[in-house]
């Protein structure tokens, strides 16, 4: 599944550090880039940039969170 803004994601890259401060967090997705690169935030407002999508497993679609009013217009 392709991610997308407006996702909520979680890190499971192997980057310890990460890991380590993002890895049981959940995360949601402000930015998507062509080459699949992510700006993340926390909810603590912190930002995750440059974590790549195959880094990150979806939690919850932000097409799934779409109201059927979103999806017509």
């Amino acid at each position: 599944m392709h991610v997308r803004q407006g996702d909520i994601v979680r890190y499971i890259g192997s980057d310890p550090r990460i890991q380590r401060d993002y890895g049981d967090r959940d995360l949601v997705v402000i930015d998507v880039d062509s080459n699949c690169l992510t700006i993340c935030q926390n909810q603590e407002g912190n930002l995750l940039v440059g974590v790549y999508c195959n880094e990150l497993e979806i939690i919850s679609s932000s097409f799934d969170n779409q109201t059927d009013a979103e999806l017509d217009s």
